[in-house]
């Protein structure tokens, strides 16, 4: 068992020191070191940079200086012993022996082990967080396990495939051993390479200024939305990319819950020890078993493990866990890097489902749309999804047409929307409606059909969609990014309305009219959509990226949806504050 050393043991430290050759008295080399100053963050930088400017050689191949006695320059070569400690002049410190050597400077003893075994014992900050003076950077290797760039295994939350570490000294660069053959370097970071920034953890050691991981101390994150506990009002679902035992604001999945007094959100609680994330898992949310809540669902790219869904619920606990563990739900290699998928109630049983764009209909010898539909129940009674089935043959596909998914009719099921960019009697924008299943379980989406002439589309104007006055139908709403005095519809946030029980060939938009009179748009603003005040209306919220200082400034900003607004009518109340914090979402 490697030993443990706390920056508060200080005999202890000191005789483990004196263990591994650390000593004051010594040789004029061993004099020069950094002084010993326990819990120092500087401290590790000036070791780091000790070794630096004394030039100490990485070793003639890889590994040869391995940090595998003590916490200095140790000999590792088939002719010496490799036990025996050695002087300054002539030693030899690979990566992970000059980070073990810098922090033994400030108390604190990182063991014999290598990189792979050293990131064990640091955390990565969350995206956001700005390393301190002393905190490591790794680099790691595309992943052997998965073939992808992939470094956390997200049920473990153990990491792969990690080769280099450095020390970082808070101003962008950084002290390491570079390969064999060279010496200590220090040099500028190049953020486009690194795995990430790391922090010790806790129970290893403290340093001056932890600041350990805080929700305060986060600028940005990986936000997902939807209505994870079922009450009815969306929430916000914050991964932290960390996984531990320690239940407090930094680890796990993180649950904001809309709908609390005054149309506020509530206070992040974890409410999953997961170390997953949209950055090292590819994600879906919806209502895939059909509780009422909404999940998550992960994609694996792996035989045998397939989709993997952790299940939203109700609770009324604080400090309950909301989500269930990720359990598989089919056994599928598909992922949204390999597969055109897309997500949503297409055959209106109250269960999200997954449609496969395969990009070639049956003139093509294709199989068209493909849908793989939620909630299903298993011979074993668990509830997942069900197998490919042609709804539609279409060639048409997320990459080759700007499409977009909701309920635009208000009959139950989500249909699928075609920005075409174009005007004239087969363009404009196309709806293909989503159906019920029959009694044998197949399911026929209906032909595409002109909704609105009209040539806007997702990549000429900013525009969302979601039910924004609570009548059942999906809207579009376009952010001109412009005030005006009149109320015409090249001014505002333009809302085109659903229209209720349109079937196919019908009108199925009414008119652009202005729903309320700003200028801000998603590109000049982080914005997301939904139901968050629960009320029925989807909202717009806006992630200001400025902590609420006083009473109706900064911090989270929503735009109410107005419940039961018509065309004409204002269809966005005022923005007001519904959270304090700067944080802001990270762009997917």
């Amino acid at each position: 068992m490697r030993a443990r050393v706390r920056s508060r043991a200080t005999a202890a430290l000191l005789a483990v020191l004196a263990a591994v050759g650390v000593v004051t008295t010594a040789s004029s080399a061993s004099a020069a070191q950094p002084d010993l100053v326990l819990g120092s963050r500087s401290a590790i930088v000036a070791a780091a940079k000790y070794v630096v400017d004394r030039k100490v050689t990485y070793g003639p191949k890889m590994g040869f200086g391995h940090s595998t006695v003590g916490a200095g320059p140790t000999v590792k070569s088939v002719t010496a012993n490799p036990a025996a400690r050695i002087n300054w002049s002539d030693g030899h410190m690979d990566c992970s022996a000059l980070v073990r050597y810098a922090y033994s400077r400030a108390g604190i003893d990182l063991g014999t082990g290598g990189t792979a075994s050293q990131v064990g014992q640091f955390e990565k900050l969350a995206a956001g967080v700005a390393p301190l003076a002393g905190d490591v950077v790794f680099y790691a290797v595309r992943s052997k396990t998965t073939g992808r760039k992939e470094y956390l295994d997200p049920e473990t939350g153990k990491w792969w495939d990690v080769y280099h570490v450095a020390v970082v000294d808070g101003t962008g660069k950084k002290y390491e051993a570079t390969t064999y053959g060279k010496p200590a370097a220090y040099s500028t970071i190049n953020e486009a390479t690194i795995l990430g920034y790391f922090r010790l953890k806790p129970e290893y050691g403290v340093l001056s200024g932890q600041s350990w991981m805080g929700q305060d101390d986060v600028l940005e994150a990986h936000y997902v939305y939807g209505d994870f506990d079922g009450d009815g009002a969306h929430d916000v679902l914050w991964f932290t990319g960390r996984k531990g035992d320690d239940a407090g604001d930094g680890y796990g999945w993180q649950l904001a819950r809309g709908g609390q007094s005054n149309a506020s959100f509530g206070p992040f609680r974890r409410v999953l020890n997961s170390a997953v994330t949209p950055a090292t898992s590819q994600l879906a949310v919806g209502d895939f078993d059909g509780d009422g809540a909404d999940d998550v669902l992960r994609f694996t790219g792996r035989t045998g493990r397939g989709w993997r869904l952790a299940s939203g619920g109700r609770t009324d606990a604080p400090g309950t866990g909301i989500f269930a563990e990720f359990r598989r739900v089919k056994n599928s290699v598909l992922t949204p890097t390999t597969a055109e998928l897309a997500y949503g109630d297409f055959d209106g049983d109250g269960a999200d489902d997954v449609i496969q764009f395969t990009g070639k209909d049956s003139s093509e010898g294709g199989s068209g749309w493909q849908l793989a539909r939620g909630g299903r129940t298993s011979s074993t009674g668990a509830t997942g999804l069900g197998g490919f089935r042609r709804v539609k043959d279409s060639a048409v596909t997320p990459a080759t047409a700007e499409l977009t998914y909701g309920d635009f009719n208000a009959d139950g099921a989500d249909d699928v929307l075609w920005f075409t960019g174009v005007t004239g009697p087969a363009s404009g924008w196309q709806l293909a409606l989503g159906a019920a299943a029959t009694d044998s379980g197949a399911v026929r989406m209906g032909e595409f059909f002109r909704v609105k002439n009209n040539a806007l589309t997702p990549s000429t104007a900013a525009m969302a969609v979601g039910d924004f006055n609570g009548n059942g139908t999906a809207d579009v709403v376009w952010f001109t990014g412009e005030e005006g005095a009149s109320e015409g519809d090249d001014n505002g946030w333009q809302v085109a309305l659903g229209r209720r029980g349109a079937t196919t060939g019908d009108r199925v938009f009414r008119a652009f009219h202005r729903g309320r009179n700003v200028a801000l748009t998603p590109t000049s603003a982080a914005f997301a959509y939904g139901d968050f005040d629960g009320d029925s209306a989807d909202d717009v919220l806006w992630f200001t990226g400025a902590a609420a200082t006083v009473a109706g400034g900064n911090g989270w900003q929503l735009a109410p949806g107005v419940d039961g607004a018509r065309v004409g009518e204002m269809m966005f109340g005022d923005f007001v504050r519904v959270g304090t914090s700067a944080r802001v979402p990270i762009e997917s």
